[in-house]
């Protein structure tokens, strides 16, 4: 039996000829071999301590390895390499060779086939395989789930074009029923029917739209978002343009009532922003602008359930050599209007009239849209919080 001393140097010898023989293994990445090997040596010696004389460390140790391929499956792994290569990737994955492709490719590394420049490149295609496949088929999954929902979209559009397209012919059929229960009461009660049978179908029709729109809105909403700041910044180009046009004009204005011409025309184009954060009760006034030999301006106050809008006398222009003006008061043959916009312009809320008090401190006030109608944001009042109001005044 070995004594302890004798123990020691066996081990230290098996120490050397492990580290020879890990030298001479097949090529593995770092992480692999000290997986595998960090208790090779361990377990070596407790062997050899059970074992004593009798141990045979070559035996013990060579069960470590890689297994030895027989002829046969290195040229299986040959065939299967070769046929992978014959066919893309897509079919590869598609009929589950994957795996048979990646232990061909372990096989042949491990039997030395490839060049030994080429031995770096393959362990590394080897290594990233399995994640490569895997972001291959995700990818391949994103792209049919891609064109899965566009072809939904365009599904959804073609069943709208379809339902829209019978809307209208009975609808139309509905509103003569109506015409004709009111000028033939002997065919009353058979219009009645047909009209209720009319409406329902037009019901079902409404609740199909109904749900296919919705449907509709939640997939383009996404790319509606995208739009609408494209939009915004367009928008906000054009009202700064215009604002400078509309404050180049009342200048130019101004300065040729300074040389002795009236002007008898004007307007502005007033964009509030921020419009639902106005503190009630609390008047908020535009910029001036002129006509007839007046500054003009307008001014807003939110009051309650609705919005109070006031044009204003601002000043009376001096230079201008035109017969002195009314007295408090009074009143002057002129036409002025006050609206608010509307994104359709056919539901622009427009207030008009030809006759004004011109006093400084008076002026024609209205109520001409509740706060919960233009506060709407179905009514098309207001844009991204943006309320645009025009006056115009003519003599």
């Amino acid at each position: 039996m070995a004594g302890p001393a004798d123990n020691v140097q066996n081990w230290k010898k098996q120490d050397e000829e492990q580290n020879k023989k890990t030298d001479q293994k097949p090529i593995k990445n770092s992480a692999e071999t000290e997986f595998t090997t960090k208790y090779d040596n361990l377990f070596v010696d407790i062997q050899n301590i059970l074992e004593g004389e009798r141990f045979k460390e070559d035996n013990y140790v060579s069960s470590f390895g890689p297994p030895s391929w027989t002829p046969e499956e290195i040229d299986s792994a040959k065939i299967i390499f070769k046929q992978c290569l014959d066919i893309d990737l897509d079919n590869v994955i598609q009929s589950g060779r994957d795996f048979e492709l990646k232990k061909s490719l372990l096989i042949l590394l491990s039997s030395n086939v490839f060049p030994e420049n080429s031995v770096d490149e393959v362990t590394k295609f080897v290594d990233n395989f399995v994640q490569s496949c895997e972001q291959y088929e995700m990818a391949k999954q994103d792209l049919r789930e891609i064109q899965e929902k566009e072809k939904s979209i365009d599904d959804q559009k073609t069943a709208m074009k379809q339902l829209s397209s019978k809307f209208l012919p009975i609808r139309k059929q509905a509103e003569a029923v109506d015409h004709e229960i009111a000028e033939l009461e002997r065919q009353l009660t058979e219009r009645k029917a047909k009209k209720t049978r009319l409406g329902k179908m037009l019901q079902v029709l409404a609740d199909q739209a109904t749900t296919s729109k919705q449907s509709l809105v939640r997939d383009e909403e996404d790319h509606v978002k995208f739009c609408e700041l494209k939009k915004e910044q367009a928008e906000k180009v054009i009202n700064d343009v215009k604002t400078s046009w509309d404050t180049l004009k009342n200048e130019a204005k101004e300065t040729s009532g300074n040389v002795g011409q009236s002007t008898d025309i004007g307007q502005l184009r007033w964009t509030i922003q921020n419009f639902s954060k106005l503190v009630d009760n609390k008047m908020h006034y535009s910029d001036i602008f002129y006509a007839g030999g007046y500054k003009w301006r307008m001014s807003i106050s939110t009051r309650g359930k609705y919005l109070s809008m006031y044009l204003h006398i601002a000043d009376r222009l001096d230079s201008l050599e035109t017969p002195p003006g009314p007295g408090p008061g009074s009143t002057k043959n002129l036409l002025w209007s006050i609206s608010v916009i509307n994104q359709n312009p056919k539901f622009t809320v427009k207030f008009e009239s030809n006759v004004l008090v011109l006093d400084a401190h008076e002026s024609d006030w209205i109520f001409p849209v509740t706060l919960i109608g233009l506060k709407d944001a179905t009514k098309g009042f207001l844009v991204k919080d943006v309320c645009t109001i025009e006056a115009q005044v003519s003599f």
